[in-house]
């Protein structure tokens, strides 16, 4: 099995819906507050997760010329080219690695 981190996040992905999807009909039917409280969390997270994307996204062209530039100047074989789309790849894709982590341990705890 491949551990790459787009692997690990779409699973990690799939495995925070599946829980959200199993726990929430429960939820509003024995603690509706509760499911409230989730279901706001989840809305405001990916706006909060699309700002720092956006921020990111912004930033990113200096950025890969800067991680290009660093790459050359550090003698890597490809110039540079595959140190900055790993950097870019990271830097994009961090606001959402981090909560979706967040969220799959917190609901592995019972919510």
């Amino acid at each position: 099995m491949n551990n790459s981190k787009p692997d690990k996040f779409v699973n990690e992905v799939a495995t925070v819906m599946a829980m959200r999807l199993s726990m929430l009909p429960m939820m509003w039917l024995l603690d509706p507050a509760k499911a409230e409280k989730e279901t706001r969390k989840m809305f405001s997270e990916k706006e909060d997760a699309m700002q720092e994307f956006i921020k990111q996204m912004m930033a990113a062209p200096m950025m890969f010329w800067f991680d290009t530039w660093q790459g050359l100047l550090n003698g890597d074989k490809d110039g540079g080219i595959r140190r900055a789309q790993q950097q870019a790849e990271n830097r994009i894709s961090s606001p959402y690695l981090s909560r979706v982590s967040a969220n799959r341990r917190r609901l592995s705890k019972g919510g």
